[in-house]
């Protein structure tokens, strides 16, 4: 009785508001028909089948190194390469380059009296030559550009600072970076802001006095990238009055422009203080081993080097590849060992092209060709004979004009899926222009006061290499080494007698 008496009062307040009764009424219709809707795309949905999609694996890799893209790009030699992870030696001693190269294949390393010069062998390469100056038989370069000239490889540089990775190509293998020594070529590639991010500081010591400090700091910043090293290096000597301290700044700065323009600017400076100790007697070794019976002095108070790579990537993929060199060093040698020391004061410039053309066709075959140009001159050069007790200038030979310079193509022809021919020719001309200017005593010697040699010589190569799986591979080449004189080889005096 009470609910429906309250009937007539709902009907009541519905009459005196008509727009409400509308407003429910529409919103109730409206219900209805989105639930015949949603009921009806249900039933629909019921009766069509499933879809389903196919499994999808995601994997993940770590970004290849440089070192690890260096390996990828030398196993495609048909011949000797190795790759060395720097990062992998830095996990102990890094006092030299024997540190780094010792354990090579068909590589002698070996430190002498402790200091940043070396012994560096490959295949028997310079084995004639002395320690302490120069380094012959090598063609040693910095990122692509040589620190090797007409007169070879002033040893102070091959401290190894702030390197990356180091790549060893033996013999004619050395083929893109136009090594014409009988050992071929190796390649340290600097620290760079990608490659060594983030600030560090690196203290090495040991017995002798043995001392190494690093400071270095590296980043990526927009489209540009920078590394800043500083190290100095210090060492008593195990034999008496053999020491040795060297200080190294080094500077890696990169940047680029777009994706098909970059370009890298690496600075590199050195000075050192060297003591080597003699060779000892057999009694010596055996009772009195730290003896020194004298002591052979070299200064180095300054070597400079600047090189610069810009890379140019083209449409079609092709690449150009732009270096410059700028390496100027000086040596005072024989200090307190040879009758008359010399100074040495040396400024190579150095200028290479590489055009590399990959995915043609040669014969209907997969083909990869690449043409270069590789020049080192000596410019200027000489060294100044002096009286030790005086330091008068008692004979004066100049080297400036002399040069190496390389034209070279080579092609990479992929015959199967697994064999893989390369063939490259090389047209090396040697110029060795030297002058005895000023001398205080007349050359009564057989040999002449000025020599200019010019010479043309081919190096052919053709290798082949076999897949046996995708990490073994069989090659085999034949290919021809030059390996011309350098520039002091032609004169004669102390100046250029490193036997004493």
């Amino acid at each position: 009785m009470t609910s429906f008496g309250r009937a007539p009062l709902l009907l009541k307040h519905a009459v005196r508001s008509p727009s409400l009764s509308v407003a429910i009424s529409l919103g109730i219709a409206s219900l209805v028909l989105h639930t015949h809707a949603y009921a009806a795309d249900t039933a629909d949905n019921s009766a069509a089948p499933t879809p389903s999609l196919q499994t999808v694996v995601v994997q993940g890799h770590e970004a290849q190194s440089d070192a690890q893209a260096a390996r990828e790009r030398l196993s495609k030699v048909a011949g000797a390469t190795s790759v060395v992870d720097n990062k992998d030696v830095e996990k102990g001693r890094t006092a030299t380059a024997q540190d780094v190269l010792a354990y090579q294949p068909g590589v002698y390393a070996q430190a002498t009296s402790g200091q940043s010069a070396a012994k560096v062998s490959i295949r028997g390469s310079g084995l004639n030559s002395f320690y302490g100056g120069y380094a012959l038989g090598i063609k040693y370069l910095y990122d692509g550009i040589p620190i090797t000239g007409p007169g070879g490889t002033q040893e102070d540089l091959l401290d190894m600072a702030a390197v990356d990775h180091t790549e060893v190509l033996s013999g004619a293998n050395a083929f893109e970076y136009s090594a014409l020594s009988l050992g071929g070529a190796i390649n340290m590639v600097t620290n760079n802001g990608y490659t060594n991010p983030g600030n560090s500081i690196r203290v090495e010591a040991g017995s002798f006095g043995y001392r190494k400090e690093q400071l270095s700091t590296g980043g990526v910043v927009g489209n540009g990238d920078y590394y800043l090293s500083v190290l100095n290096n210090e060492r008593h000597g195990y034999q008496e009055d053999s020491p040795n301290r060297g200080n190294d700044v080094v500077g890696n700065f990169g940047y680029t422009f777009n994706s098909q323009l970059e370009t890298r600017l690496i600075v590199r400076y050195r000075n050192e203080y060297n003591t080597n100790a003699s060779p000892l007697t057999l009694a010596q070794i055996k009772h009195d081993p730290s003896a020194n019976n004298y002591r052979w002095v070299r200064r180095k108070p300054g070597t400079v080097f600047l090189g610069s790579n810009t890379t140019y990537t083209f449409d079609d993929d092709s690449k150009l590849e732009v270096g410059l060199g700028y390496h100027h060093y000086t040596l005072t040698d024989g200090l307190h060992y040879y009758a008359n020391p010399g100074q040495w004061d040396s400024t190579d410039l150095s200028t290479s092209l590489r055009y590399l053309r990959k995915g043609d066709t040669l014969f209907g075959l997969p083909s990869d060709t690449t043409l270069s140009f590789s020049s080192t001159i000596l410019l200027p050069g000489d060294v100044k004979v002096r009286n030790p007790q005086t330091w008068e200038e008692v004979e004066r030979v100049k080297f400036s004009g002399s040069r190496d310079t390389v034209f070279a193509i080579g092609n990479e022809l992929q015959l199967t899926d697994r064999t893989w021919l390369s063939t490259g020719l090389s047209a090396a001309n040697t110029v060795r222009d030297v002058r005895v200017t000023h001398a205080t005593a007349p050359n009564t010697s057989p040999f002449p006061s000025s020599v200019d040699d010019n010479e043309w010589n081919l190096a052919p190569r053709i290798g082949l290499r076999y897949a046996l799986t995708p990490g073994i591979q069989v090659f085999g080449n034949l290919s021809r080494s030059i390996d011309p004189p350098v520039t002091w080889y032609y004169s004669t005096g102390p100046a250029s007698n490193p036997y004493g």
